[in-house]
């Protein structure tokens, strides 16, 4: 009978192993009368979603955070979170830090960099523009990326001091801060980049296009352009260059970011107009997102594109198609841990053994 019980227990434990599943949520606007123009960044443990709120009959905008718990919050020049718009300021949140901090734009002042509990930061605008636009951060937020009104590349330092690197835009900085990449434009045209203050511009071989991600160690960049002939979705590595990784059969395709690894890539590929979501692994190669995850979403629903992912490439934020209707997805990608599942197998084994002895 004792051993029963422990068997049971055990049963129970390994079940809670596993509680964790797949899981889409659907999110839906605040209020009727406004709708959201764009959701950009997920947390790396995909409770935060940021954001911009735009009202529809004033078309102001807002920058907020968004919880599955809270809902819609939207920024103070304070440092605080609040429920009400008329408590927050015009403007556009771009993106968030690994470690909270929210940068975006602010209505007629320029870039911004927000954190929770301090006042608001204003970024410098580099001599000679009249505004910029941040795009990425650091973990930590103290490296901020982005581009000018003069079509300049600017990285921004912790003292909101920006320094122009290059003629382009700077799309991705790693998580240290270290490793920039974007698009740069040169006499020969348009092309992928990866800079560092060390040895400053390498220019990627993919014509054309621009890098949007980079991996942590800066090791893997991925983007779009014209690799060895073929445009599309590219990832390049310090050892084996640059690749297209989407198959061949689609119009158009870009990589829009990358794993902290480096080994898990999401963008969208299209074709006729119509957009699908990919994710591609070193494992597993190319797929799209809508067939891997039918079993989550109504028949008719698809996975557009791929607006941002967590470090761990776990998370992803984006939009889904519906006839008559868009919505904005986040995605838990989460597999239970196989070793829950073993156990649990090794628990009803044993049990039902003891049963057939008896």
């Amino acid at each position: 009978m004792k051993r029963s019980i422990l068997l049971m227990i055990l049963m129970l434990f390994c079940c809670g192993l596993t509680v964790e599943a797949q899981r889409i949520t659907l999110i839906r606007t605040p209020i009727q009368s406004g709708n959201i123009s764009s959701w950009n960044d997920v947390s790396p443990d995909g409770r935060l979603v940021s954001g911009t709120f735009r009202e529809a009959s004033t078309s102001i905008t807002y920058p907020f955070v968004w919880s599955a718990t809270e809902g819609f919050r939207y920024l103070t020049l304070q440092g605080d979170l609040t429920s009400d718009t008329s408590q927050s300021f015009h403007g556009r949140a771009h993106g968030m830090s690994g470690g909270g901090m929210v940068f975006g734009y602010r209505w007629l002042q320029g870039a911004y960099r927000w954190r929770p509990g301090q006042a608001l930061q204003m970024l410098r605008t580099p001599s000679g523009a009249d505004n910029a636009t941040p795009h990425a951060a650091s973990w930590d937020g103290s490296v901020v990326v982005g581009s000018d009104t003069r079509g300049r590349a600017v990285v921004w330092n912790a003292s909101g001091v920006p320094r122009t690197i290059i003629q382009g835009s700077a799309r991705d900085v790693s998580a240290d801060g270290r490793f920039v990449v974007g698009g740069i434009m040169g006499d020969d045209g348009l092309g992928a980049f990866l800079w560092t203050q060390e040895t400053g511009i390498l220019r990627l071989p993919a014509w054309g296009g621009t890098a949007y991600g980079v991996s942590d160690d800066g090791q893997v960049v991925v983007g779009d352009g014209l690799v060895q002939g073929r445009a599309g979705a590219f990832r390049w590595t310090a050892e084996a260059g640059a690749t297209i990784i989407s198959p061949t059969g689609w119009d158009n395709s870009v990589a829009r970011h990358v794993s902290a690894d480096g080994a898990i890539v999401v963008g969208a590929v299209s074709r006729g107009g119509s957009a699908n979501a990919f994710r591609w692994t070193e494992s597993g190669g190319f797929e799209l997102l809508t067939d891997t995850y039918r079993h989550l979403l109504p028949a008719d629903m698809i996975l557009e594109g791929v607006s941002s992912m967590s470090p761990d490439g776990r998370f992803l934020i984006g939009y889904a198609d519906r006839p008559g209707r868009t919505y904005v997805y986040l995605l838990d990608t989460m597999i239970p841990e196989p070793s829950g599942v073993l156990l649990l197998g090794l628990g009803l084994g044993l049990f039902w053994k003891r049963r057939k002895v008896k």
